[in-house]
């Protein structure tokens, strides 16, 4: 073999590793961008796994005070804290925006979310709330407990304040303060909280109205105003 033929030879292998090379690159960079869009995907799976929650219809209430009718046309789902002021607000507003309207086109559910890590009182309030449920008072004393939040928000001790409340509504007072003390109704709040993490809520008032997420504060002209949206 000559010299220019070895040369040939030499280029060629040369040139032939160089394909070779070429193609294993080629081959794991679409393994790469497989790989990549594969864990994309699957992010955006599980990003709407989550968020599937808010477009999905919330599980109706069974344990949960109830406005209107769980079938009406327009169900809202509120999750909030007594001892917010936004909270106030709303639920205020909101209030009076549902007594415009039929239990067939409107059902109204409340559900506890007490931030404790901001509101001292708010837990013991839900519960106070709750003993009221038992005693088929809950609307009377969740207006109470925020029409009078200013009162009791800030001491050291809300009991007897909660007490007062129930006595003004008439309740059987020894029956809810027992249900009070005993804290008998910390299962019903706690479940409340667990659906409220489940559905990864970091606010309140949060609301789902046919199981869309809304969240903040509404005044009662906005309240109708949404309302009627959902029933046109």
């Amino acid at each position: 073999m000559t010299k220019k033929e070895r040369r040939e030879l030499k280029r060629r292998e040369k040139a032939e590793q160089e394909i070779v090379q070429k193609s294993k690159k080629r081959f794991w960079r679409n393994v790469y961008v497989v790989a990549g869009v594969v864990v994309v995907v699957l992010a955006i799976l599980g990003v709407r796994a989550i968020l599937s929650k808010d477009v999905e219809e919330v599980s109706k209430a069974t344990n949960d005070p109830v406005k209107g009718s769980l079938d009406a046309k327009v169900l809202i789902r509120e999750y909030s804290d007594f001892e917010c002021p936004a909270c106030r607000t709303s639920a205020l507003a909101l209030a009076k925006a549902v007594a415009g309207y039929s239990e067939e086109e409107l059902g109204y559910v409340y559900n506890d979310y007490p931030i404790i890590q901001l509101h001292k009182n708010a837990y013991e309030a839900s519960l106070a709330a709750q003993c009221a449920y038992q005693q088929d008072k809950f609307w009377e004393y969740h207006d109470r407990l925020f029409l009078d939040q200013a009162s009791w928000k800030d001491l050291e001790n809300p009991r007897d304040k909660f007490i007062s409340y129930a006595t003004a509504l008439e309740l059987d007072v020894d029956m809810f303060t027992i249900c009070l003390d005993e804290e008998q109704t910390k299962a019903l709040v706690e479940e409340d909280l667990n659906e409220a993490r489940d559905l990864r809520m970091n606010s309140t008032p949060t609301y789902f109205i046919n199981g869309i997420r809304y969240v903040g504060a509404k005044s009662e002209e906005g309240w109708r105003e949404l309302i009627d949206s959902y029933l046109k």
